[in-house]
């Protein structure tokens, strides 16, 4: 019986060998470079996210070996990480208690950087402003406490908008900054070690691996990000008193004003056709179906009458960020709207001041899924969407940062629906961001924002 089960456990011994030769074989080999070309909004979000390392990851739930390699955190099975061992709430979400595997110190300077805002852009710190909760920030121990002056159900959707990053401290991440665009690997990087050697990003255009909004190219493969952006029209509040789009004029109306601005063919020019009229303010992907408000104005709208107009014809300015096609295409038929009102546009740059009269396009991405962070996201940096008394009451609803997923998306909806009845904001379109990926080019992973992740890339043929 003995030499029965040893001659099993050789026979099982040698089906593993090979079944590890096999899987080995597989792997791919360490190192090369990829090429990216990205937008100039893209290029710095992109060098940060393989600089700096991510305080909690969302979980891959098609993935079945990832999870059992980095299971997710207890408690919480959408989300991950290599700094943060547990979370816990307390005082119905007002304190959270964040223990860590890594300097306890640093991880609590990079998260009261990145919940206060201090000296860094950061979404996270946009939602808290946007709905008045301050946040203190504490470390004993090895653990990181998180005091905030009102209950904050979401912790680690908003900690996941955060980074291990410090002034005092350098990259973090896989990946160290070596030139002008240029991330070499590193071998101290926080979590599990990247594939590739090296990552040159380069402009728009240039000859690479990944293309951000590149055409159809045969043999190529396209990748889309989880939710598109959106094309939002923001009014001032001279520009809605005087009504320059005619949205209130029960001969145009917002249903006239969507037949001339003819939102789809401006998707086909500009963006490839991968866009669509858009009817709210939050893309599909974010924001579940909802009822909308119906659009007034004629069911079929008469010919635009471009008559020539004085130079002394009322002036509004117009306003956008350069550099976007499809944004330049919807202001220039925007123009022609305006012109068919007896206005002429003044076509200007986006100025820092976000007050400013006039009406301004904006290309909106939401940085999470979510429905409530990305709206007060958006609140949060833009002071002029606030400016409406049924807005401040939705901005003013706790269950924005209820830890009812539930309560959020039906607190969300009512703000958007705030914001659209008031003409502060007015839906335009959506546009799809999408990359084309060399055949070779395995691994590429879009986070929420867009942002192409390399961190599991790898190049399947010789290069």
């Amino acid at each position: 019986m003995s030499g029965f089960r040893a001659t099993v456990m050789l026979a099982l011994g040698a089906l593993a060998l090979g079944a590890l030769t096999a899987h080995a074989r597989r792997l791919p080999a360490p190192g090369g470079k990829v090429t990216l070309a990205l937008p100039v909004e893209l290029v710095g979000p992109a060098a940060e996210a393989h600089v700096y390392a991510p305080i909690l990851e969302s979980v891959n739930d098609d993935d079945a070996a990832e999870r059992l390699a980095r299971p997710p955190l207890k408690g919480f099975p959408r989300w991950r990480s290599s700094l943060v061992r547990e979370l816990a709430s307390q005082d119905e979400g007002k304190t959270w208690r964040v223990r860590v595997e890594a300097q306890s110190v640093n991880i609590s300077d990079a998260l009261a950087r990145c919940l206060k805002g201090d000296g860094t852009a950061s979404w996270p710190a946009d939602v808290l402003r946007a709905r008045g909760v301050t946040v203190d920030v504490s470390a004993t121990q090895g653990d990181v406490t998180l005091r905030f002056s009102a209950p904050v159900g979401p912790v680690p959707e908003l900690l996941a908008g955060c980074s291990l990053r410090t002034p005092q401290m350098g990259p973090t991440g896989s990946y160290s900054l070596f030139g002008p665009g240029l991330l070499r690997w590193r071998n101290a990087g926080l979590g599990p070690p990247a594939l590739l050697g090296s990552i040159e990003i380069v402009a728009p255009g240039a000859r690479a691996d990944l293309v951000a909004g590149g055409a159809d190219v045969k043999g190529a493969g396209t990748l889309l990000a989880p939710f598109p952006d959106v094309v939002l029209l923001l009014q001032s509040a001279e520009a809605r008193r005087v009504d320059v789009l005619g949205l209130a004029d029960p001969a145009f109306g917002v249903r006239g004003f969507r037949q001339a601005l003819r939102a789809d063919l401006l998707a086909a020019a500009y963006a490839q056709g991968r866009g669509a009229v858009a009817e709210g303010l939050l893309p599909p992907g974010v924001a579940p179906a909802r009822p909308l408000p119906e659009p007034q104005g004629p069911e079929r709208l008469a010919p635009l009458a471009l008559t020539k107009l004085p130079a002394d014809a009322p002036r509004v300015a117009l306003r956008r960020e350069e550099g976007d096609a499809l944004v330049d295409g919807v202001v220039e038929r925007l123009a022609v709207i305006l012109r068919n009102r007896g206005r002429l546009a003044s076509i200007e740059r986006v100025a820092s001041d976000d007050g400013a009269g006039g009406l301004e396009i904006l290309r909106w991405r939401p940085p999470t899924r979510d429905p409530a962070l990305a709206l007060l996201s958006l609140a949060g940096r833009r002071k002029d969407l606030v400016a409406d008394p049924a807005v401040q009451r939705a901005l003013a609803n706790p269950l924005l940062l209820s830890a009812s997923q539930d309560e959020r998306v039906a607190a969300a909806l009512t703000l958007e629906r705030a914001w659209i009845d008031a003409g502060l904001a007015v839906p335009l379109l959506t546009a799809d961001r999408w990359y084309t990926v060399d055949p070779d080019l395995r691994g590429v992973v879009l986070r929420e924002d867009g942002v192409p992740l390399m961190f599991d890339a790898y190049f399947a043929g010789a290069r």
